[in-house]
């Protein structure tokens, strides 16, 4: 009877492989072997790249340089000088149409004065008596029609013999001066009661009627580069029109035509 031997298998022992962290290269030139295994060591600063920027001395300084070059620039031109003139102008004419509605809402007389010596105007309210003090009808009877006596007698109902002009009780702030900027000069004034010039050494007024009427005025300004601008109050809505030229207005409502 044949028995079958058993199978074996001889299995070949394996050498272990080296890692690559543990390969080494023999020189060319016989010189003794070197490891290249990496090590982690901190870099130096010195191979650190860095972007050149600016410090905050240098910023501040830059800008220093740039404000000197603008104002410089804006003195030569006279930027600066134009938009305080036009400022001047907005202001005034917001002014005037605020005085026409406080007027109505306060129920009491305001008055926008102008001092042309001292190159200014303020506001004030007007407290008075009985009687008619401004004496527009006596005064200017030959230059208005009859229904611009009535109407003025509307927006100046007897103001008094005697008036003091005081603060706005409700805008104290008003009651500040406010001077004419640059070289803004006040040439002419224009209202109901006649013509006014420097040399005549008057205060000239607009006056502001709480009953909703202004009265109607023209002012002729120079300003500081020599150009002439005129300003003219509606009397109706204390709206002004800004002309850029020297021009004058009369008041010719209810005047009979010639």
């Amino acid at each position: 009877m044949i028995q079958a031997r058993p199978h074996c298998i001889l299995e070949k022992p394996q050498t272990p492989r080296p890692s690559p962290a543990n390969l080494s290269y023999a020189p060319l030139h016989g010189s003794p072997p070197t490891s290249t295994r990496r090590t982690n060591t901190p870099r130096s600063n010195k191979n650190l790249s860095c972007s050149p920027g600016f410090t905050l001395i240098e910023l501040v300084v830059v800008i220093a340089i740039i404000a000197v070059l603008l104002t410089l620039f804006g003195l030569r031109t006279g930027t600066f000088s134009y938009w305080k003139d036009e400022g001047f102008l907005r202001r005034l004419s917001e002014t005037m149409t605020f005085l026409h509605r406080q007027a109505v809402i306060d129920g009491s007389f305001y008055r926008l004065e102008f001092d042309f010596d001292r190159r200014e105007y303020k506001v004030g309210m007007i407290v008075g008596s009985t009687g008619n003090a401004q004496g527009t009808t006596g005064a200017t009877s030959s230059l208005l029609g009859n229904l611009s006596i009535e109407l003025n007698e509307i927006i100046s109902p007897a103001l008094g013999s005697t008036q003091v002009l005081i603060d706005p009780p409700s805008f104290p702030s008003l009651a500040q001066a406010v001077e004419f900027p640059g070289q803004i000069v006040l040439e002419r004034i224009r209202n109901p009661r006649g013509e006014f010039v420097a040399s005549d050494g008057e205060k000239p007024f607009i006056l502001f009627s709480p009953r909703g009427f202004s009265e109607f005025a023209v002012i002729n300004f120079r300003m500081s580069d020599g150009n002439p601008v005129t300003l003219a109050v509606n009397s109706f809505t204390g709206l002004t029109d800004v002309y850029r030229e020297e021009r004058d207005f009369e008041w010719s409502y209810g005047r009979s035509p010639s």
